[in-house]
């Protein structure tokens, strides 16, 4: 044995890749790390393979150790690139086949190494050199070991390409493992190519093994402080970063060290910007503790507003301690949509259960009341009767269009009303009706109403032509009243797919949350005295009707935003004729003979009078049986001219009397 300065740099780097395969052992069952722990035995074996064979004085000794030197010189090419493939996710790339041939090219060359005084292939001529006190080995190379050397090459270039890509598209944790590695293999690399080809001031000396010392440094590096098998980068370009649920990993200290493409769209940040952000910075919602690890946050503004639920998961070590968070964000948009949706459509329900039980009941009060007081407004009365006859049938009308109302908010289907409409053409009618409130009144107060229009050019829509028409102008005068003293108020169409879009913004009040929430339920309002809080229920219906959606987005003291999205007309709907066209001709109408059906004792008391004012018989019946018994006596009979006119006063009760306002029609 004989002392040299570089045996115990090489019995350091021997150690130090000992180490790292010493350390890297607590995670042998996490990917990558099975061919890395064979990558770093197998330079741990060379390099202290390589400080024996330079202690050896004898020629014999020397070769020896030199055999036992290519057991990790054969080897390290293949873990290499196994380790590099499966750390980058290309193992796809890499069969099981190709795999053994590899493996069976890397041991024939230990074979070889073994038997080299048989045959030269590897070695063709072996010597001792003295440089000064100590000897070294000098080598002729044989055929073989260039062909070795020209697959070591091969497939350390291959995992180096593998390296790189990885490095070019990962994120910054990736990125900084990856730099490590490169790091680590490029410093040897670098030494061995500078003594294959004797470019080195010590040609005899391979100085490959003292690049190892690099290679163990920065390999600890990498797995201390960034945790190489801590988190791995397992298959993330095919899941983590092609998953549609937002991924974000914390370290212990709250701080984001991974996030995929989902994630960074939701907090509107670039990789760059999001890495090494504290997560209560991007997002304090996400550091909301619940006791079942489950959350909700909201993200963006209006109508683009999305909603999120988070679960949030520890990350722990094979020691049971926490090192970091895992935080999955799943977008629930739609069904948090659907429940708002389906608590709009249950309360409607039972709004309607309550109207249908009392709309019938009060009509017939509220016909008992208004059409005696409109008879008797035709009569001459004394200016103070006449005043209050003035006062009770308005009051009446407006009881009576409440129920109405009332009825039509909580009534969610009625096919037959939709019709082709013309969005553009609505608006501007609702804005000439509007017109009064929206620039007449606040010009005369001298604090005048921005109004701009973007009005593009879509299909035509299947609703309620009436119905959209009062919805707009109940849109329009919420949007004055919420404006007051300033403000503007924009109009804008689209079209999304196969739905067309109205957009009405104001910039006043707004609402709060609480109120956006309950905006359309019936009977809910904000204003004072004013109202019956059933408009924007009733436009709510009648956009559902129709087979739309309307939504409210609003902010305090930021404006409000209805957006309103109706399907397009698809040549399907049904015409429903005007009112003017059911009524009949009452000039066609000769005087007949009239059977009035109808249970209640009020009722037959206002339309009888009225029916025999115009000059018909009529006769009363309280119940279906009674008036077939009068059918039967009178002989009514089909085809004759008293059933015909029966025809007309089912039309008539129905319309309304034609000699009359429809407001004044008792029925």
């Amino acid at each position: 044995m004989q002392y040299t300065p570089y045996t115990i740099p090489l019995a350091i780097a021997g150690l130090l890749a000992s180490a790292v395969t010493a350390f890297s052992w607590q995670f042998r069952r996490t990917r990558s790390v099975v061919p890395f722990l064979v990558l770093s035995a197998s330079i741990a074996s060379w390099t202290l393979a390589y400080a024996c064979q330079l202690s050896a004085i004898d020629i014999e000794t020397k070769r020896i150790w030199a055999n036992f030197e290519y057991i990790g010189i054969s080897t390290i090419p293949l873990a290499w690139l196994l380790f590099t493939m499966d750390f980058s996710s290309g193992e796809r790339w890499l069969k099981r086949k190709y795999i053994l041939l590899l493996a069976v090219f890397s041991s024939t060359t230990i074979v070889l190494a073994w038997t080299d005084q048989y045959h030269g292939l590897l070695r063709s001529h072996t010597g001792v050199y003295d440089a000064g006190g100590f000897f070294l080995a000098v080598v002729q190379y044989g055929p073989w070991f260039w062909v070795h050397t020209v697959f070591s090459y091969s497939l350390h270039v291959i995992g180096t390409v593998f390296i790189a890509r990885f490095l070019m598209r990962s994120p910054p944790l990736y990125k900084r493992q990856a730099t490590l590695i490169l790091i680590g293999v490029l410093v040897p690399t670098f030494l061995n190519v500078i003594y294959i080809f004797r470019l080195s001031p010590l040609p005899n000396l391979d100085l490959t093994p003292f690049g190892f010392i690099i290679m163990g440094l920065v390999s600890f590096w990498a797995l201390r402080q960034f945790r190489l098998f801590d988190i791995v980068p397992i298959a993330r370009d095919t899941i983590i970063e092609r998953m549609t649920e937002g991924v974000v990993v914390l370290d212990h200290q709250n701080r984001i060290i991974d996030i995929n493409p989902s994630a960074r769209s939701i907090f509107g940040c670039s990789e760059d910007n999001c890495i090494g952000w504290k997560a209560e910075e991007a997002c304090p919602e996400l550091m909301a503790e619940r006791a079942d690890g489950v959350t909700e946050v909201a993200r963006g503004d209006g109508f683009e507003r999305r909603f999120f639920e988070v679960e949030a998961s520890p990350i722990a070590n094979r020691m049971e301690s926490a090192t970091g968070k895992l935080i999955v964000l799943r977008e629930i948009t739609q069904r948090k949509r659907a429940e708002e949706e389906q608590i709009r459509t249950q309360r409607l329900a039972a709004v309607g259960e309550l109207s249908a039980g009392i709309s019938h009941n009060l009509d017939n009060i509220l016909t008992g009341i208004l059409a005696p007081a409109d008879l008797l407004l035709e009569e001459q009365h004394s200016p103070t009767h006449r005043r209050d006859l003035e006062r009770i049938v308005p009051a009446a009308i407006r009881a009576r269009d409440l129920v109405r109302r009332l009825r039509s908010s909580a009534r969610l289907s009625d096919p037959t009303e939709i019709v082709k409409v013309d969005l553009s053409e609505a608006i501007e009618e609702a804005m000439i009706a509007a017109k009064p409130r929206l620039k007449d009144e606040p010009d005369a107060r001298g604090i005048p109403i921005e109004i701009t229009t973007d009005l593009q050019d879509i299909p035509p829509v299947q609703c309620t032509k009436l119905g959209l028409h009062n919805v707009l102008l109940n849109l329009f005068f919420n949007a004055v009243d919420a404006i007051g003293d300033r403000g503007s108020i924009s109009v804008t169409t689209g079209q999304e797919g196969d739905q067309c879009l109205i957009e009405i913004h104001d910039d006043g009040i707004g609402m709060s949350e609480d109120v956006r929430k309950r905006v359309f339920e019936p009977f809910f309002t904000t204003k004072a005295n004013v109202g019956t809080g059933l408009g924007l229920s009733t436009a709510y219906a009648t956009i559902t009707r129709s087979g739309g959606t309307i939504e409210v987005d609003s902010e305090l003291e930021k404006g409000t935003s209805f957006r309103i999205s109706l399907p397009v007309w698809h040549e399907k709907g049904i015409h429903v004729p005007a009112e003017e066209e059911l009524l009949p001709d009452s000039d066609a109408q000769p005087p007949g003979k009239i059977l009035l059906v109808e249970d209640d004792d009020i009722i037959q008391g206002i339309i009888a009078p009225f029916l025999r004012r115009d000059g018909h018989q009529v006769d009363v019946a309280r119940d279906g049986e009674e008036a077939m018994k009068l059918i039967v006596k009178t002989n009514m009979t089909p085809g004759s001219s008293t059933w015909d006119c029966l025809g007309w006063l089912v039309t008539a009760l129905r319309c309304g009397s034609s000699k009359r306002p429809q407001r004044r029609s008792p029925s």
